[in-house]
Formats: C-alpha cells, structure tokens, sequence
C-alpha cells in the first residue's frame, strides 16, 4: 500500500516521470474478518483519488514510460528501467516520445494509432502531423492519399491549404512591417489606401491595423454570406459593419484583405510581389522552405486535392484552387513542417523586436466567456501550464489546426484535406 500511495502522490509531480510497469494497484489497507467456516476474508476499504478524482485501486498507477524487467534481465544483471532513466535524465526527450505541456510523454507510436484511428472513423482521406518540443521538431508524420483517384499518397512534400491559419503568418509580417516603420498599428488605414466598399459608412476611417489583426473592426466574416440585419440599412450586396470598430470582437476575413491593399500599396507592390516580400523577410529567417502565398510550379506540383464529404460520408472531390491573388484570411500552402517552422520561429519571435513580440501575443480582447481571448494574430486560452495559442481553419474542402506553448516551448499542427 505505502508503494502505491507514493507513486499515486509523486505522479502528481510535473517534473516526475514514472518509468516501468503499472504498480500493483493495492491501496486501501484491508478490512478482514472470519467467516461462519473459519475462513480469513479480507476486503478493501478506502478509495484513495489523484487530483483528477481518478482511483486506480486494482488497476495500478499508470507509468509515464512503459518498460518491462524480465527475468533474463536479472539473471544477466541488466535494469532495463534504470538505463532509461539515466537516458531521460541525460536527453530531455527520449527517442520515441512526444511530451505533453504536463511533461507526461507519450510514445510516438501510440500518438501515430490514435490518428490513425481518427482518420479511419472521419474518413479523411489525407493528414500531416508536425509535433515541437523544445523549440524543435521532434515529429513529423503523413497519413492517407493526396489523389484518391490516382492512390496518390500524402508525403512531407505535400501541399495543403492552411484556410484561416493564414491569417497569424500574415499577422506576424504586418508586425515585422510595423517594427521597419513602414505602418503604423493605430492609424487609420484610410489614410493608406481608401475602401471603395466602406466609403458609404464613414465609420470605416475608424479601423486601424490593429482591429484587423485583433478581429475588432465590426466588419463580419465574409458578408456575401452573412446578411446583414435589416435594421442597419444596409444597401443590397454591400459590405457592411455589424456595430462600430473598436468595440467588439468580430472575427473577419473581409478586415485581413483590406489590410492586404493597405500593405501592397505602402509596399508599392503587386498582390505577387507582397508573396515574395513575406517570402524575403519572414519564411526565409524561419528557415521556411516551400510555404507560399499566392501559387507557383512546386504548389502545382506538390498540391493535394481537397474533398467534401456527403451526407453518406463519400468524400468527393473540389476543383483545385490556385488563390492566384495574395489572400491573407486563407492562401497560405504549406507542409506540416514548414508551419511548425513559423511557430517555432514566432516563439523564437524571429526577426521581431521584443517589444513587437510581447505587443503580438498579449491579449486584445476578451471573448465573452472571459477563458479565451484574441492577440494580434491568434485566440490564446489560459491553461494549467501556461497561455496555450491557437487557430484553426475551414476551407470547405481543407482544415486545419494548430497550437502552441511558448513557455513549454511546444506545439502541434495538423493539416487535413477534407472537412
């Protein structure tokens, strides 16, 4: 019992690793008395809990490492269990091992089958995986077909769309363009360039480059398919602002591509050009290699296809979309690897003043169950271990997630072709 109990409690620990097998599972001190025939019965009678309100009575306390002492080992005087220790305490992170931001590690393999299990119950065609620890990659990992007509199968060159999650890349150049004094967070973006749509609605002077990024400049996502309420007045087919900027959130496409011809026209630029700005002055410090805005022959040529799936859960095949023109809310191809290159790098905050970085990921505004919260580029949600950042996208035909700790120095993406 006194084993169990000191494991049960050091599992609690966040820097302490269990490695081996389950313990016995024996707790509660037994409750023993004598039956009509003589017999010796003994029961259990306590329930001891972690924090979690777990018991792990009978079933023993799980190992973070699991690592089996036969009796060949003792025979040959070798500990297995030992040697990985003193191998976790020499490495911070074990050969086939992800850590979570807990510090609890998970062998790869298992990480490898639950997605894997996932794919097979959602019918996904293809996926990559990107996992950071420490400020590296320590896993990458592709799944299923990028053509399922062709048995074309998902490699690491494999292009995906990365939907919305364009939009912190796009974020965090602006904030580079801010630190070489090139534009400025609180002017009002009319003063660069105007916005024929908005010109009706003199609130439009109002949004400056930091609601864009923020999400706060009233503008809805994409009003083509968010009608306005009829008691704003709004004339048919307009763009439209849902209460005045400045004083909500209201997470916005629409607000990222006029940002994106507020940045062209300082730059003097084309919408090709600004692709090979952020290229020179963002992905190439990052050490990002293929990821683009915009298209080229390597997109053509390493692109998946993306699918729906019907009501019968078919996936069918979309047309292939180039995103020709510079789109800051969902343009971005990239590979799992190269993604995880630009959140090690905004972890780094690679090329960013200290000032710009800290700017970047404080909150902005707070949503309304007051957990979660937008920076300039990301949501952030407090957690146990830490301010965990993160994003998401939907292309239809694509999604996406990603997240990360800059604390623990850690993070994941996934990159899918369906929805």
């Amino acid at each position: 019992s006194a084993g169990d109990l000191f494991a049960l409690l050091m599992k609690q620990l966040a820097q302490v690793r269990i490695i081996g097998t389950n313990t016995r599972g024996i707790f509660s001190d037994m409750y023993g008395f004598t039956l009509p025939n003589k017999w010796m019965l003994s029961l259990s009678n306590q329930r001891y809990y972690n924090d979690e309100m777990i018991c792990f009575e009978g079933t023993g306390v799980p190992v973070d490492v699991e690592i089996h002492n036969t009796r060949k080992n003792l025979i040959e005087k070798a500990d297995p269990v030992l040697e990985a220790a003193v191998s976790m305490l020499r490495n911070k992170n074990p050969a086939n091992q992800i850590r979570k931001p807990s510090g609890t590690l998970v062998p790869i393999q298992l990480l490898d089958k639950m997605l894997q299990d996932a794919i097979d119950s959602f019918n996904i065609p293809g996926m990559a995986v990107a996992f950071i620890d420490d400020g590296k990659i320590i896993h990458e990992k592709t799944f299923g077909y990028a053509d399922l007509a062709a048995k074309k199968q998902v490699d690491r060159q494999t292009m995906f769309e990365t939907c919305s999650m364009s939009k912190p890349v796009f974020a965090y150049f602006v904030m580079k363009m801010v630190d070489k004094g090139i534009i400025d967070l609180d002017t009002p973006l009319y003063k660069y360039t105007s916005y024929p749509e908005l010109e009706y609605d003199n609130r439009y002077k109002l949004i400056t480059a930091r609601m864009v990024l923020s999400h706060t400049t009233g503008l809805p996502n994409w009003h083509q398919y968010e009608p306005p309420d009829s008691s704003l007045h709004v004339p048919a087919g307009a763009q439209y602002f849902r209460f005045p900027p400045g004083t909500q959130f209201s997470y916005s496409g629409e607000a990222y591509q006029y940002l994106v011809n507020v940045m062209i026209k300082l730059l003097h630029t084309t919408p090709t050009g600004l692709a090979d700005v952020v290229h020179r002055e963002l992905f190439v410090p990052m050490g990002i290699r293929y990821a683009r805005f915009g298209w080229n022959d390597y997109i053509a040529n390493h692109k998946s296809f993306g699918y729906r799936q019907n009501e019968k859960g078919i996936n069918k095949q979309g047309e292939l979309k180039k995103f020709e023109e510079f789109s800051a809310a969902g343009g971005l191809h990239s590979d799992a690897a190269d993604y995880a290159r630009f959140m090690i790098g905004t972890m780094k905050g690679t090329g960013l003043t200290s000032t710009s970085l800290k700017e970047m990921l404080r909150r902005h505004v707070y949503l309304s169950d007051s957990t979660s919260a937008w920076t300039l580029g990301f949501s952030v949600y407090k957690t146990k271990y830490g301010d965990l950042f993160f994003h998401s996208g939907n292309n239809g035909d694509f999604t996406c997630s990603m997240a990360f700790n800059k604390d623990k120095k850690c993070g994941y993406v996934i990159l899918t072709n369906n929805n």
